[in-house]
């Protein structure tokens, strides 16, 4: 067992209220996202999704979702709620699956990425 990074990125300034598609994958593996939150500020909400399928005829599902909110937490701030690093659980894909960003408050911010897959 192994672990290559699939892809990464960073976003431009997000549009408010606007789902954007980080990657879409139809390799076959374990995926883990994780996502640079240290931009947030007090006031933003950011949405993170993994949408996936269980046959390949099927739409896309949301199979998980996680919320921030405000500034997250870092050595520097400390009445910052959480960790700079987000990261979702492992998601087995065999046929596809989606990850996205969006921001539903605040001052669109641009954010640090990564999708490993183990292999």
């Amino acid at each position: 067992m192994g672990l290559a990074k699939a892809t990464d990125g960073t976003t431009a300034a997000l549009t408010i209220g606007a789902e954007t598609t980080l990657s879409t994958q139809t390799t076959i593996g374990v995926y883990v996202l994780s996502v640079n939150v240290e931009n947030l500020a007090d006031g933003d909400r950011l949405h993170l999704r993994i949408y996936d399928d269980v046959l390949s005829a099927d739409a896309d599902r949301l199979r998980w979702e996680a919320f921030l909110v405000n500034k997250q937490g870092d050595a520097a701030a400390s009445a910052a709620e959480g960790p700079v690093i987000v990261e979702s659980p492992p998601i087995t894909v065999i046929n596809s699956a989606k990850f996205t960003i969006e921001q539903e408050a605040g001052t669109g911010r641009t954010f640090k990425w990564r999708l490993d897959r183990i292999t």
